[in-house]
């Protein structure tokens, strides 16, 4: 068809004789956004994030002598993340609690 692949216009993008770190930077994320979705791009790192859950319950039940069912494992998982969050929004409010006050 004589189209233009990404992979080949990004490339030939990068093609400057000489640009700062910020430029290059930038370049860089661009360049790969063109190529990839952002769900493919933190793909592990939200698999991985996941995980950290899971195998929290998993060493519990461990610790404790308890053998879980999947279902059960996915139910305390979900339960820890939000715990997770739960305590990120009260840190998060007692910090602005705490600006709020010295200000």
């Amino acid at each position: 068809m004589g189209g233009v692949s990404l992979e080949n216009a990004a490339s030939q993008v990068v093609k400057v004789a000489v640009v700062d770190a910020k430029t290059r930077a930038r370049l860089g994320g661009l360049t790969r956004a063109s190529l990839y979705s952002g769900s493919e791009m933190t793909a592990n790192a939200r698999k991985a994030f996941a995980d950290r859950f899971t195998k929290l319950v998993l060493e519990n039940a461990a610790a404790n002598g308890e053998s879980l069912t999947e279902g059960e494992v996915l139910r305390r998982a979900a339960a820890a993340r939000k715990i997770y969050f739960l305590r990120l929004a009260a840190r998060s409010a007692d910090a602005r609690r705490r600006r709020r006050a010295s200000a």
